[in-house]
C-alpha cells in the first residue's frame, strides 16, 4: 500500500502540461507514491489524448478514473475516496513539484502527529513561461494559535491546493471539498479543518510550480464574490459547535471578511478592466460611508483613469 496517494483533477488540459506535472510526480525523492488521473468529463478528444499519454507513461503507479463533469472539487474527491494511501497529496494537471516536495512534506508530518496538513511556498509561472516568486502569507501562520490562524486563512487564501499534504483521515472526516463552492472550495475545506481542531503547517521552501493560464476575469469576480457570501452563510451555521472564537468575536470577523470582499469585488473588476462595475461597487452605497470608503472610492477612480 502506498503511502501518498497523489491526485490529480483533469479537465480539457493541453497534454503537454498534464504530462509534465505527471513527470514531477514520478522524479519525486520519495517513490512511495501512487497518483489518481480523475478525467472530470473532458472533450472526446482530449480524453483520447490523455489516455495516449498514460498509455505512453506506462508507470503502474499511476491509476485512471473517467466519469460526468462535475467540477474540480468532485473530481479531487472522488480520487480521495479511490485513495489507498495514508496521506493525500494534491496536484492540478498544469502544475508542477519540485522533487523534493513529497519527501519535505511527508518529514514534517512524521515528526508532529498532530499535524493534519502541512504545505508549501509556491513559485509562480506566468503567460509568458516565465517564473516568479509568489509572497504568500505563510511565514506569518508560523506560530499563530489555531484561532488567529482561522482568522488569516478566512482574509486570505494562503494555502495553495497543489502544494498541500493532507492526512487522508483528516480529508475524509470533514468530508473534503464542498462541490457547491466554485471558487474558494479550498478556502473552505481547510477553515473546516481548522474548526474540526486539525493542526496546519507552513514549509517555507517554494515546492510547487503554480501554473496561470488566461481565464474570464470578470466572470471570476462575481463568482468569487457569490463564493464569499455562500462560505460565510456555512460558517454562521457552524460558529455555535466550535471553541475556536467567541459568538462577539465571529461577528468582528465576520464583518471585517465581508467588508474585504466588498473591497475585493471592486478591485477585482478594476483588474479586470471593467471599470463601470469597478466604480459601481466602490460607491458608498455598497462600502459603508465612511472615511475609508472614500478613500477606497479615490483610490478606485484614480486606477480607472490612469488604464484609459
Amino acid at each position: 500500500m502506498p503511502r501518498v496517494s497523489v491526485v490529480l483533477p483533469y479537465y480539457n488540459t493541453p497534454t503537454q502540461l498534464t504530462e509534465a506535472a505527471l513527470v514531477s510526480v514520478q522524479r519525486q525523492t520519495v517513490s512511495d507514491w501512487e497518483a489518481i488521473v480523475v478525467n472530470d468529463g473532458s472533450r472526446a478528444e482530449m480524453t483520447r489524448a490523455l489516455e495516449d499519454l498514460l498509455d505512453r507513461l506506462g508507470d503502474r503507479r499511476i491509476r485512471y478514473l473517467s466519469g460526468p463533469n462535475q467540477g474540480a472539487s468532485a473530481a479531487r474527491n472522488r480520487g480521495a475516496e479511490a485513495a489507498e494511501g495514508e496521506f493525500i497529496a494534491f496536484l492540478d494537471s498544469d502544475d508542477l513539484w519540485q522533487p523534493l516536495r513529497l519527501e519535505r512534506g511527508l518529514q514534517c508530518i512524521d515528526a508532529d502527529p498532530s499535524i493534519a496538513l502541512v504545505h508549501t511556498h509556491i513559485d509562480i509561472l506566468d503567460a509568458r513561461g516565465q517564473t516568479r516568486s509568489r509572497i504568500l502569507p505563510g511565514p506569518a501562520l508560523a506560530g499563530l494559535d489555531d484561532a488567529r490562524m482561522f482568522r488569516r486563512v478566512l482574509q486570505e487564501n494562503c494555502i495553495a491546493t497543489s502544494s498541500v499534504l493532507v492526512r487522508r483521515k483528516a480529508f475524509l472526516d470533514v468530508r473534503g471539498f464542498d462541490n457547491a463552492l466554485e471558487i474558494i472550495q479550498d478556502k473552505d475545506l481547510w477553515l473546516r479543518l481548522l474548526l474540526a481542531g486539525h493542526r496546519i503547517h507552513y514549509i517555507d521552501e517554494p515546492l510547487v510550480t503554480y501554473r496561470i493560464t488566461p481565464g474570464s476575469l470578470s466572470k471570476n469576480v462575481a463568482q468569487m464574490y457569490r463564493d464569499r457570501l455562500q462560505l460565510v452563510d456555512k460558517l454562521d451555521g457552524t460558529m455555535e459547535h466550535q471553541s475556536l472564537l467567541t459568538r462577539a468575536e465571529w461577528q468582528q470577523v465576520r464583518r471585517e471578511y465581508l467588508d474585504q470582499a466588498q473591497w475585493q469585488r471592486a478591485w477585482g473588476y478594476l483588474k479586470a478592466r471593467s471599470y463601470g462595475h469597478a466604480l459601481w461597487y466602490s460607491g458608498p452605497a455598497y462600502l459603508g460611508v465612511s472615511a475609508a470608503s472614500l478613500r477606497h472610492v479615490s483610490r478606485v477612480l484614480f486606477y480607472t483613469m490612469l488604464r484609459r
